[in-house]
């Protein structure tokens, strides 16, 4: 059991969505014990989620960039000042959410005075634990990646709980420039938020796919969503299609301005990617998510609103190149046909 002010460090450095999908943990821990402080270290790219977050007491910011630039000898006296940092806390757990050697060194040099990491981690990682939980498999399709960050918690003596991912509240100026956006859309149409792009090309759908499927979507206002880095690659899905309503977004939202359109949307259409679950926060949001690499099951938008799609041609394989068919793209994903979604799209979009 957890003293009632215990001080508690998170460590979940990377990535946007697993970042969310570690938030349920942070608010069992603050709902369980109010009156606990709880710190967190994560890595500028994720920073924004979680500055000012009402459940935050402290957070940590590793620059991540500016370290892997550092000479080596630069690099130690940063992580000793860094460790001092966080020393000061005093902190009587620490979690190691990511669980990888450079997190593993963070939770060491904490200096926290219960360290947990699943056995069996990657990179070693729990050799840098004071105490090791059971895990099954770190890519073990069985369950929901979401309930294996919830294992720390029924360690600490807690088999109960709600799964809710609380982010601090969209600032004004956000909300204000995407409500500008939606008051030029067709108000008799739902608007479907697109995002068919993310990181790795096996959790991609082939951009064919996307061109043949998006212009049956013409009783839906669309809205495209990605990165800069997604900008060419939508430009290239939209180049020839001539719908009405359309917004090509990409590059054009921070994430509180990309919350914005979440909030405002009635379905989502999207992958495996951090988008999808900063999406999946928003529980009025209904998401249809194509997988192909990961598994649906372990990586799937959270929620039961929610439809993840894969067709189980082979298990998932978590690579990023497709050794079985000898391509970059996924066949499990690639297979599902325009017409398939098409026709799931009108049996879930009402």
């Amino acid at each position: 059991m957890i003293k009632a002010d215990a001080k508690i460090l998170i460590i979940r450095l990377s990535a946007l969505g697993d970042c969310i999908h570690t938030l349920p943990l942070l608010n069992s821990i603050k709902t369980l014990y109010p009156n606990c402080f709880c710190g967190w270290i994560c890595e500028e790219g994720i920073a924004p989620v979680l500055e000012n977050h009402p459940l935050i007491d402290k957070l940590y910011i590793f620059p991540k960039k500016e370290f892997k630039a550092k000479k080596f000898i630069d690099k130690i006296k940063f992580l000793l000042e860094f460790s001092k940092e966080l020393k000061k806390e005093n902190y009587d757990i620490v979690i190691d959410s990511q669980e990888l050697f450079k997190s593993a060194i963070l939770s060491y040099l904490s200096g926290g005075k219960l360290r947990l990491a699943h056995k069996n981690s990657r990179e070693f990682a729990d050799w840098f634990a004071t105490k090791r939980i059971p895990a099954r498999k770190l890519f073990a399709t069985g369950r929901h990646v979401v309930e294996r960050n919830m294992d720390f918690l029924k360690f600490l003596g807690h088999r109960e709980y709600d799964i809710s991912f609380p982010l601090k509240p969209i600032d004004n100026n956000s909300i204000e420039k995407i409500n500008a956006i939606f008051t030029n859309l067709d108000r008799d149409k739902k608007t479907v938020v697109i995002s068919p792009a993310t990181t790795w090309s096996t959790k991609h759908w082939e951009i064919d796919n996307w061109k043949n499927f998006v212009p049956m979507l013409t009783k839906f206002n669309l809205i495209f969503t990605g990165t800069a880095n997604d900008k060419e690659y939508i430009s290239e899905i939209l180049k020839d299609i001539n719908l009405p309503n359309i917004v090509n977004l990409a590059g054009e939202t921070s994430l509180d301005e990309l919350r914005a359109v979440f909030q405002k949307a009635n379905y989502m259409i999207s992958l495996d990617s951090g988008s999808t679950h900063l999406a999946a926060a928003n529980p009025n949001l209904k998401i249809m998510a194509l997988f192909g690499a990961t598994s649906e099951i372990r990586n799937g938008a959270y929620g039961i609103r929610n439809v993840n799609l894969r067709k189980d041609l082979c298990p998932p394989c978590y690579k990023k190149f497709c050794k079985k068919y000898n391509s970059q793209f996924c066949k499990c994903l690639s297979s599902i046909t325009p017409d398939e979604l098409f026709y799931i799209v009108k049996t879930e979009f009402k």
